[in-house]
């Protein structure tokens, strides 16, 4: 997903410049604008600027949906931290081998209600 994420966002920042260099030229110089027949979408303007807003909407819809996990990751890394931070301030001795935080808290419980132990 990531890749396909992330090949979009080229795409459409290609795009973007694409239609920001035909905006540029025309406002700078009083270009006409372009049109071909048959349509030609790498050199008419209409469709240079409207494959740009599509990319980008799409592109931007893109990020929006991995937003969501990143900021969900980062909960589950606080509240890793916290149950590191838990087991070393109020369990003597811990951490007593080099594990994680999720590793620890699994060993201790499985050795107090006799289930798995790593």
């Amino acid at each position: 997903m990531m890749s396909d994420t992330a090949d979009l966002i080229a795409e459409a920042r290609a795009s973007v410049e694409k239609a920001h260099d035909e905006s540029i030229r025309i406002l700078n110089i009083g270009a006409q604008t372009r049109m071909s027949i048959p349509a030609d979408p790498t050199r008419d303007t209409d469709l240079i600027m409207v494959s740009a807003f599509d990319l980008s909407r799409k592109a931007l819809d893109a990020l929006e949906a991995v937003t969501v996990p990143v900021e969900q990751n980062t909960s589950a890394e606080a509240q890793i931290e916290e149950l590191a931070n838990f087991i070393m301030d109020n369990i003597p001795g811990e951490p007593s081998r080099s594990e994680g935080a999720v590793d620890t808290a699994i060993r201790l419980l499985g050795g107090i209600y006799g289930g798995r132990e790593k």
